[in-house]
C-alpha cells in the first residue's frame, strides 16, 4: 500500500466526525425549537380561550384540554385582568395543590415544574357577578370551578 494513503485515512475519519457532530447540533436545535413551539402554542390557546370566555359569558364551564406550562410560569388575576382592561376582582384563579402547581397567594398560581393541565373557564355576565364587574370569570388550573 502507498504510504501517503495511510495518512489520508485519519483525515477521512476526522471529516466524518465533524459532519456527524454538525448534524447532531442541528437535530438538537430542531428539538429545542419544536419543544418551545409547543409551549408557545399552549400559551396562545390559554389566552384565546380566556378572551372567548370573557366575550361570551354563558355561565357554563369551557374546557381547554392538555395545555402545557413551563416551570416558573406565574399567573395572576391582576395581570390577566389588566391585559383585558378589567379590575382584578373580575378574575378569580383556582388550582389544586400538587407537586407541579400551587396557589402561592390569593389570585396567584405558580407552575413549579413543566406540566400538562386541563384549564377550565367559567365566565358569568354582570347580573351574576357579586363584585360589580360587567363580566366575572373563574379560571381553574386542573380544577373545575363550581
Amino acid at each position: 500500500m502507498n504510504p501517503k494513503g495511510q495518512f489520508f485515512e485519519p483525515f477521512n475519519i476526522l471529516i466524518a466526525a465533524v459532519m456527524g457532530l454538525a448534524i447532531l447540533v442541528i437535530i438538537i436545535g430542531l428539538i429545542q425549537y419544536f419543544e418551545n413551539e409547543k409551549f408557545l402554542l399552549s400559551k396562545e390557546r390559554f389566552e384565546k380561550t380566556l378572551d372567548r370566555a370573557f366575550q361570551t359569558p354563558t355561565n357554563e364551564v369551557i374546557t381547554e384540554p392538555e395545555l402545557l406550562f413551563r416551570a416558573g410560569e406565574q399567573f395572576s388575576s391582576v395581570g390577566l385582568a389588566r391585559r383585558r382592561g378589567l379590575e382584578p376582582e373580575c378574575i378569580e384563579l383556582e388550582s389544586r395543590e400538587t407537586e407541579s402547581i400551587s396557589s402561592i397567594q390569593p389570585g396567584v398560581v405558580l407552575i413549579k415544574q413543566n406540566t400538562q393541565l386541563n384549564v377550565y373557564y367559567l365566565c358569568s355576565p354582570a347580573s351574576q357577578c357579586l363584585n360589580g364587574c360587567n363580566t366575572c370569570c373563574r379560571i381553574g388550573f386542573g380544577l373545575k370551578p363550581n
